[in-house]
């Protein structure tokens, strides 16, 4: 998934990408508040090597935002989900119609 990805989905289509391992670091991030990936991993007991890209595609769809850094990582927090809805309508690429004659 790259950044551009998420202006060209539909929000059902962003919105079920917060399930699974994303949905459990997004839950851990809202309850706990603004963490490093290895806090996240050691939280949720999810292995470091799967939280990383799990944070990054998080970010890429909205849903967390790096706020710091504390030594070398990123400090990350949940992005409300009606937050993720409303940025993503305001940011959404225009949907063509097409007119059948």
């Amino acid at each position: 998934m790259n950044t551009t990805d998420p202006r060209d989905m539909t929000w059902e289509e962003i919105r079920s990408g917060l399930q699974g391992a994303r949905e459990e670091i997004w839950n851990w991030l809202f309850k706990s508040g603004p963490s490093t990936t290895t806090a996240i991993a050691d939280g949720t007991g999810i292995g470091l090597l799967t939280v990383r890209p799990r944070v990054s595609e998080l970010a890429v769809l909205g849903f967390v935002k790096c706020t710091g850094r504390m030594k070398r990582e990123g400090i990350y927090q949940a992005v409300p989900v009606t937050e993720v809805a409303a940025n993503h309508h305001r940011t959404a690429a225009p949907r063509q119609t097409f007119l059948q004659l």
